[in-house]
């Protein structure tokens, strides 16, 4: 693995079609760290701002927007 600065991204060469292709289908490969979880599995996950609403409110953000962030909007339950 190596660490690259923004610059350095910006100036490697465009992904060609075939790098693309290869991206945009690829499959998931389940391990021991991630495996595949059944629809029951999946139920049991929750929002956290209904996990944790009774005590700080639930936040929404709005594109993708990040905590601190003017985007952000505060609802109290």
């Amino acid at each position: 693995m190596k660490t690259m600065t923004l610059d350095e991204l910006r100036n490697l060469p465009p992904l060609t079609p075939e790098q693309i292709f290869t991206i945009e289908n690829a499959k998931v490969v389940p391990d021991e760290d991630c495996p595949i979880q059944t629809e029951e599995e999946l139920k049991q996950f929750k929002p956290w701002y209904e996990l944790h609403s009774k005590k700080i409110g639930r936040v929404a953000y709005s594109k993708g927007e990040v905590a601190g962030q003017k985007d952000a909007v505060l609802f109290e339950d």
